[in-house]
């Protein structure tokens, strides 16, 4: 189903590959400017080519969404690019192989800073513009990991998707 997005502002995070560059690609054949925030700089270079290639406009912010600061980086820069922001994307995640018994903190922080809270810090951020808009929306990928399939090593992927 296609539907006009023509004059929308998008930020898509983790944009860099497969679910979230196919929404940014998505988004911005149905018309809408995309902010393309991903932690990597090549990868999302790759998304902003093919969208590009394809006709359509799109701005790269290589960016670690495990901040509070970063997120509202984020948020920033697609109003400092476009002027607005109608559709808020929270797609990026990491998922660190780590068995529960030998869970270290830094990687379970790190998996619930970028998975979870950034979504709350960006919404938090995105919500004056979104307010603002038209037509706002907030979307957040999950994932079918944890209440559909368990795999091992993952137990905190789970838990902040």
């Amino acid at each position: 189903m296609s539907q006009d997005l023509r004059g929308r502002i998008a930020l898509v995070t983790g944009s860099g590959q497969g679910i979230g560059r196919a929404i940014a690609q998505l988004f911005a054949a149905q018309g809408a400017s995309v902010m393309l925030a991903t932690r990597s700089a090549a990868s999302g270079d790759e998304t902003l080519r093919l969208i590009r290639q394809a006709g359509g406009t799109a701005e790269l912010l290589p960016v670690d969404l495990g901040t509070r600061n970063a997120a509202e980086q984020a948020v920033a820069a697609t109003l400092e690019a476009f002027g607005g922001l109608d559709l808020l994307l929270h797609n990026a995640a990491i998922f660190p192989m780590q068995k529960l018994a030998e869970l270290e903190d830094e990687t379970l922080d790190s998996t619930l800073a970028v998975n979870l809270k950034s979504c709350f810090w960006l919404t938090r951020a995105a919500l004056p513009a979104l307010r603002r808009s038209q037509q706002p929306r907030i979307v957040i990928t999950s994932s079918v990991t944890g209440p559909r399939t368990a795999i091992p090593g993952l137990a905190h992927y789970a838990a902040s998707k």
